[in-house]
């Protein structure tokens, strides 16, 4: 055999040895959150969802509406201010191009 087979022989024995112990590892952490899941019952879980108020998503009142808005203003008086030329904002003393 020729170093070039030997060297290639050795880098499969290599790869196979750690493609290997990668399934391994990920074949004990697969079985390990199957276990853990199993530990933790189910009634827990469902009292936990239950205890949870629901959620008001996408819903908002003017009022909320009136608070983002004056924090948007305020940080945008804050830290923007326009140039002159108006091409161009000024921010914490750094000019960027929009």
């Amino acid at each position: 055999m020729t170093t070039g087979s030997v060297l290639l022989i050795s880098a499969l024995k290599l790869m196979g040895i750690g493609m290997g112990v990668v399934f391994l590892m990920l074949g004990i952490m697969v079985l390990a959150i199957k276990w853990l899941s199993r530990l933790v019952s189910s009634e827990e879980v469902e009292s936990i969802t239950q205890a949870a108020p629901p959620c008001v998503c996408g819903v908002a009142t003017p009022a909320t509406i009136a608070v983002i808005g004056a924090a948007i203003h305020r940080y945008q008086s804050d830290h923007l201010t326009l140039s002159s030329n108006n091409s161009s904002m000024v921010r914490n003393g750094a000019e960027e191009r929009i």
